[in-house]
Parts: structure tokens; sequence; C-alpha cells
């Protein structure tokens, strides 16, 4: 279920499937394994198909980091996934990775961002993981 070679023997080391999203998508052949590495500074927005995104900041600091609409992320063919955050650069008991639930509504753990600054859930212990599962309402996530 791999994509055919891209320029290498082995091929690419994104995994693809067919993924039935039912009556209203369909079957979608899509990633099914999508990493992401992010070293660049700031804040981060997660992307479509993004299944698995690892925080290798390569200058420490604290960031915020806004989760997808929950509503799309459940409706369109690149979403419908949990979503796992890494620290992968060994520093958030230092500088913790804040997330955001995506606009005034929207929750993390049935909390919504109303008033907190930053974001609803810190990610605060070295090299930690969260994983993030969409309600099937749309109103937000909660942790796994």
């Amino acid at each position: 279920m791999s994509t055919p070679g891209q320029g290498s023997i082995l091929g690419s080391p994104i995994i693809y499937g067919n993924v039935d999203y039912g009556p209203t998508i369909g079957r979608v052949y899509r990633p099914i394994n999508q990493r992401r590495i992010v070293t660049v500074a700031g804040n981060d927005i997660i992307q479509p198909f993004d299944q698995l995104v690892i925080y290798k900041k390569t200058v420490p600091a604290s960031f915020t980091v806004q989760l997808p609409d929950c509503v799309l992320w459940m409706t369109q063919m690149y979403g419908g996934f949990d979503l796992v955050c890494k620290d992968g650069a060994n520093n958030a008991g230092t500088f913790p990775i804040l997330f955001a639930p995506f606009g005034a509504s929207q929750t993390i753990d049935g909390v919504n961002a109303g008033g907190l600054p930053g974001g609803v859930y810190t990610l605060a212990g070295n090299s930690a993981s969260i994983i993030f599962s969409p309600l099937t309402d749309g109103s937000g996530w909660v942790t796994l």
C-alpha cells in the first residue's frame, strides 16, 4: 500500500492506504503515517494530513501550537485521525509547548481558550508526547 518509488529503490517513507470515510466522502487514497519535524523557531499550526509532529526546535523557547478546526478535521479527507505531538528537543520541561484549540468555542478536554494566555494544554515534560483525539461532534479534542 506504499507509494511508488520517488528517486529511491525503496520508495517513499510515507505509507499510503485506502481509507473509507463513509457515504459522504467515500474511499480516499491518503497518507496514513504522515510525520513532520519542526525545527524553526516560533509558533506552529497543525497542517492537513499531519499525524505525528515532532518539535525539535533549534532555538529553545516556549511556543504555541494551534490545533486545526475540529469540524473540518472530522469532515475532510486529510483529517479524522488522532494527532500525536512530541517534544523531540528534550527541553519541554524548561520551555513548555502550549496547545490551543481552534476558535473560541472549541475545546481541549472540555476547556476553551477563552482568556487563557497562550494555550489550554501544556506539554511540560522533557521528551514528552501527547495524543489529541478529535471529538466526532466537532466540539474539540480530548487528550489520551
